[in-house]
């Protein structure tokens, strides 16, 4: 992903993130300027404050395409309710529009155990993309 992909991604800070300075750990927020090279990635969140972070402070949702994956290889170990959800999460960002994007990453955020399957880091999003490229 370019700099111009980034900019109006949806983003949610790590829940875990212990020395969040701006204090978002958990919040959603939108990528407004994306500095790859420079691993600096500015956040405008609802209330319009922004912030830095690096790609590793920052979730992505998972691709719809894995999110089927998983819930076909751990048919056994994922509860009903919780395919339900990643269901729900995979049709959000196949079908939606910006907003119901959005949508999906709140009922993540709602969900801790979701989260575990649900979303990545923005690294890891962006090193998959980059396999992805080269392996073209």
């Amino acid at each position: 992903m370019n700099a111009d992909e980034l900019t109006g991604l949806t983003v949610m800070v790590h829940p875990l993130l212990w020395d969040d300075p701006a204090g978002r750990a958990g919040q959603i927020g939108t990528i407004i300027d994306a500095d790859s090279d420079g691993d600096d990635y500015l956040v405008r969140f609802d209330d319009k404050l922004r912030a830095h972070y690096s790609a590793g402070a920052l979730q992505v949702l998972q691709p719809p395409e894995r999110l089927y994956e998983l819930m076909e290889n751990r048919a056994s170990s994922i509860s009903p309710a919780m395919r339900k959800d990643l269901h729900s999460v995979a049709l959000l960002q196949t079908y939606g529009s910006v907003k119901q994007r959005r949508t999906a990453l709140e009922l993540v955020q709602q969900n801790e155990q979701l989260q575990g399957y649900a979303v990545l880091g923005l690294d890891e999003a962006l090193a998959q993309d980059r396999r992805h490229h080269i392996g073209r």
